[in-house]
């Protein structure tokens, strides 16, 4: 009976409304989150091949796409390594550079960096930014912070009210 009155306290026990819940996705959206991710090279139900450190991360054997180990592995891959080749401009000399991305705190810092200078940001945090023009907040997605996918699809939509003036048959479009 014990473990029925553990399962049953932790059960009982108010949820903590700043923990991040568990969202359940079907397999196509799982699939449709891998595919999206240009992190990912490649991607099998049971594997991705990782762009960042061109590895294969293995993902539940239980569950085509499941996100778990891709997550957690994107957590941890900094020190990924891009393999660039070309020629040089007579083609006689191949030339490979090998680079190493940042760590994901100097990525971080950067998106950071990024928002702190947007003008059409009023406020920002971790995993939010407040638009100056339509006063939403846009929830930033992702593994780390400051991920600003979210962030660039809202201004790409999101323009400042204009008034029009029609001047000698011009019409003219003036931000407020």
């Amino acid at each position: 009976m014990k473990p029925w009155e553990a399962h049953r306290s932790k059960c009982d026990t108010p949820k903590d409304p700043s923990e991040p819940q568990t969202i359940r996705r079907t397999v196509e959206e799982r699939k449709a989150l891998l595919e999206t991710d240009t992190r990912a090279a490649q991607i099998k139900p049971d594997e991705v091949l990782c762009a960042r450190c061109n590895k294969w991360i293995q993902l539940l054997k239980t569950q085509d796409y499941s996100l778990s180990n891709w997550n957690k592995h994107q957590s941890t891959c900094s020190e990924a390594v891009y393999v660039q080749a070309f020629r040089s401009i007579d083609a006689s000399v191949l030339i490979i550079l090998i680079l190493t991305s940042p760590s994901d705190r100097v990525s971080s810092a950067e998106r950071k960096l990024k928002i702190l200078n947007d003008p059409q940001q009023k406020d920002y945090g971790p995993r939010h930014v407040s638009c100056k023009i339509c006063d939403v907040e846009v929830m930033l997605e992702g593994p780390g912070d400051y991920e600003l996918e979210s962030w660039e699809l809202h201004k790409s939509t999101c323009h400042p009210p204009y008034v029009d003036l029609f001047i000698e048959g011009i019409l003219l479009l003036i931000p407020m």
